[in-house]
């Protein structure tokens, strides 16, 4: 085994001095590992650790040309958890495997894996670990039913939650959090699984939710999966606006009675959530809904998509927000080992539409369209292809693999596959390779390295100018197939990594660096602006490099600019409860759902001093910044929160004012009455009250009147004063 390694190694690089010695071509270098997976760990663009079959962690200080076995303790160890700091990605640490004593043993490096310091943590056995999103150095484990936390990465631990059974535990992830050793954990609370939220590390805290079963933290978004079919998610941007610390209950515009069978968070690289839902366990598609911008309110974005191999087709044209990638499945009845048949879509507004990507006019097939392979082809052993692909340092530029024809199958002829580039956000499409590849940007777009992935191979291609010419280098003295390329997640530098399996099964990583190939420093004449088509309500306009400025970029880019539009129809959707009519005459018609029930306003939670909207059927697609326009025809009408404590006090007013206005009748009535006694004595009669008649009924007899008519009492002239005699 060693004896071709180094065979390898040896042809190889005489085979780069032979071949320099015509045209220039870039360095390749071969490290012979096993490795674990076809990716590796960047910590910065030029230290990258690598993980192995059998466990073992390499490290690279120059980009990948150089790989050095780590050793901890001055042996080598094996390894089974790489966890980087995701703030000071300086922060290493290497969780090794259990020897069974019932300790944990960690390595913990703050020079980006140079060194390590041995750490044993006795009678704790940990089976995972939790980083803290912004907060750097704070760290969670997870041991049996028992939590643990530190605050100088894995150095020392306290356990949290210490009288609880904990089955899963998270950082809260709220940028503006106060506290940063806020925990959310799921506790088990007789007999059931609660999320609750806890600020002294679990002395005490708050039960927020009932019957939760995973936890999942996302860039915008907490997400809580319940039994069933509940969900709950949670901004990890906006404040707290309701008594269970901003959750949300998630809610779907199905039919009464619909459960899906799974969902899939997508993305949320906007401020709204891409779910996915498949209706039946056998399905061989899934529907996709985009949420607003609380996250909670889901509506219908598109039917049919393909999910195949576990994973939907469906991809973010990643730099430029609201730009999505789909493939729907067009023969999803096909019977079993019979091909199936998909169509590509894209959009430009948030899922609020979406559209055919077009071919040039004038082909001679009215019908067909690009059609591009998705996410679920590289999960194909048999295809493994790269996938319609994008890259936020490189705007507006896309890859793809597919045809253009009126539908791609999983099964197709070869000969129609093609590799296309877009300089546009795929509104055109030129030809880069004639053959399926798998492929990767460097350098901001300066360099794009290919390989072909029917057959294993000895060449790799590159491009200098963004896919006008291709050049061609042997780059392996024997065949291997080609299962991924990758670079620094930047893509700022000039190496990739080759993840590559010979016809022997035997792995290896092969480094191309085209830092040696004498291109010219980039200038500011070399960068040209890009205005993308109008996205979400707006233009964005990147600065990135120029098709033919074949240099090296030294330093990155200048960052964006947006220009708003007018609003349009396009600007909005229909909003939950409400179904898109057919209406030829107007752009956006919404009538409301068969079966929903308008909600009741002001709603349950409206914290004084903000506004509730009152639908009209129409939203604006989270994330877009049109202004004027035609807003005024969509737009919700706000209302003001009522204000509990204003309630309060226009009660109070009002309760002074009808008194006052009781008072006054009252006052009235009797000046009324006193001055008009036929009157006063018919009221009187009325209640069996009068001058002849008043009831006594403790006493049961009746008294003289003193009211008759001999003594006139009601003239004070004729008034007479009585003795005993007259009683």
């Amino acid at each position: 085994m060693k004896i071709s390694i180094a065979f390898v190694v040896l042809i190889t690089a005489l085979l780069a001095i032979y071949t320099n010695a015509q045209t220039p071509v870039p360095v390749v270098s071969y490290n012979a590992i096993d490795w674990n997976s076809m990716t590796a760990k960047y910590l910065t663009d030029d230290i990258l650790l690598v993980w192995d079959t059998d466990g073992y962690v390499y490290r690279s200080a120059d980009g990948g040309s150089n790989f050095v076995k780590i050793e901890t303790d001055n042996v080598l160890q094996k390894h089974k958890t790489i966890l980087v700091d995701p703030v000071y990605s300086s922060n290493v640490l290497l969780h090794s495997a259990s020897t069974g004593s019932g300790n944990t043993t960690l390595y913990i490096s703050g020079d980006y894996a140079a060194t390590f310091t041995t750490v044993v943590v006795p009678d704790i056995t940990f089976k995972s670990f939790v980083t803290h999103h912004w907060k750097s150095g704070y760290l969670l484990g997870l041991a049996g039913v028992s939590a643990y936390y530190s605050t100088d990465f894995g150095l020392t631990w306290q356990q949290v939650f210490k009288q609880s059974i904990v089955q899963d535990i998270v950082f809260d992830p709220h940028r503006d959090a106060v506290n940063p050793s806020g925990l959310f954990a799921k506790l088990l609370l007789v007999d059931k699984s609660s999320l609750v939220f806890s600020s002294d590390l679990g002395e005490s805290y708050t039960s927020l939710l009932p019957e939760v079963n995973t936890l999942e933290v996302r860039k915008g978004y907490f997400v809580v999966y319940g039994n069933g079919f509940n969900l709950w998610t949670r901004s990890n941007y906006q404040p707290y606006n309701n008594n269970v610390m901003g959750f949300n209950k998630v809610e779907f515009d199905l039919d009464p009675g619909t459960v899906p069978a799974y969902y899939t968070f997508l993305d949320d690289s906007t401020s709204a959530i891409w779910m996915g839902l498949v209706m039946n366990k056998n399905d061989k598609t899934g529907s996709i809904y985009i949420s607003d911008s609380t996250g909670s309110q889901f509506t219908l974005s598109l039917e049919n998509v393909n999910y195949d191999n576990g994973v939907y087709d469906f991809a973010p044209q990643y730099g430029i927000p609201g730009i999505y990638f789909s493939n729907i499945l067009t023969n999803p009845d096909a019977g079993a080992g019979k091909p199936l048949l998909t169509q590509s879509k894209i959009t430009y507004q948030n899922g609020g539409s979406w559209s055919n990507f077009k071919l040039p006019p004038g082909q001679p097939c009215p019908a067909c369209t690009y059609n591009f392979y998705g996410t679920s082809v590289f999960y194909d052993p048999s295809r493994q292809w790269g996938i319609y692909y994008s890259h936020e340092s490189v705007p507006g530029l896309v890859l793809g693999n597919g045809n253009n024809l009126k539908t791609l199958s999983n099964k197709p002829d070869i000969a129609n596959i093609q590799t296309r580039i877009s300089r546009d956000s795929g509104l055109t499409w030129n030809v880069l390779y004639d053959a399926p590849s798998i492929y990767e940007f460097g350098n901001y777009g300066s360099i794009i390295l290919l390989a072909q992935a029917l057959d294993n191979v000895y060449t790799l291609y590159y491009s200098f100018d963004q896919g006008t010419t291709l050049q061609s280098f042997d780059f392996s003295v024997k065949s291997v197939d080609v299962k991924n390329i990758i670079t620094d997640p930047d893509a700022s530098g000039q190496k990739f990594l080759v993840f590559t399996v010979d016809s022997t099964g035997i792995s290896g990583i092969f480094t191309i660096d085209f830092s040696q190939m004498g291109r010219r420093v980039c200038d500011t004449s070399d960068i040209e602006t890009y205005t993308t088509p109008v996205v979400l309500g707006g233009t964005r306009i990147y600065s990135r490099l120029a098709k033919l400025s074949n240099c090296t970029q030294t330093s990155p880019l200048p960052g964006n600019d947006v220009d708003e539009s007018e609003c349009t129809a396009e600007d909005y959707e229909c909003d939950i409860g409400y179904t898109e009519m057919n209406d030829p005459a107007n752009p956006l018609v919404c009538g409301i759902s068969q079966n929903y029930v308008k909600p009741t306003y002001p709603p349950a939670i409206c914290p004084p001093g903000t506004k509730y909207p009152i639908t009209s059927g129409y939203r604006k697609i989270a994330d877009d910044i049109c202004i004027g326009g035609v807003s005024n025809q969509y737009e919700p009408e706000m209302k003001d929160c009522p204000d509990p404590s204003a309630t309060k006090s226009r009660g109070w007013v009002a309760a002074v004012v009808i008194l006052v206005i009781l008072a006054v009748i009252i006052s009235g009535g009797a000046y009324y009455l006193y001055k008009n006694p036929d009157a006063r004595e018919k009221i009187l009669a009325k209640f069996g009250v009068s001058k002849d008649k008043v009831k006594y009924s403790s006493l049961g007899f009746k008294p003289n009147s003193l009211a008759d008519d001999e003594f006139g009492i009601e003239d004070d002239d004729d008034a007479q004063i009585l003795d005993d005699n007259d009683f």
